[in-house]
């Protein structure tokens, strides 16, 4: 993940749907009774995050802020969608 721009790169809509593809991958982990667990890629980086011996701190960290971003990079639009739907049902003119 080191060197990539989430501001540039993120406002590709194909980099944005494999970020999400990426967090939503089955991965194999062992839980604390050390079985075996399936669980998403995005929920691994967060107990990995959230373990007291997390060596990929950082990586984990930036992981997780991209697929925040990945979600939120849509959310104006879908607001403002919303907002000029209200607007039309009220009469109001924008």
């Amino acid at each position: 993940m080191a060197g990539i721009d989430p501001s540039s790169d993120l406002s590709s809509d194909a980099f944005r749907s494999w970020v999400l593809e990426r967090a939503n991958a089955p991965v194999r982990i062992r839980n604390e009774n050390g079985k075996s667990e399936t669980v998403t890629t995005f929920e691994a980086r967060l107990l990995e995050l959230a373990s007291g011996n997390c060596q990929r701190r950082i990586w984990c960290m930036d992981f997780i802020r991209m697929v925040q971003l990945a979600l939120e990079y849509e959310r104006p639009f879908s607001v403002t969608a919303k907002r000029r739907a209200s607007l039309a049902l009220t009469g109001e003119n924008g």
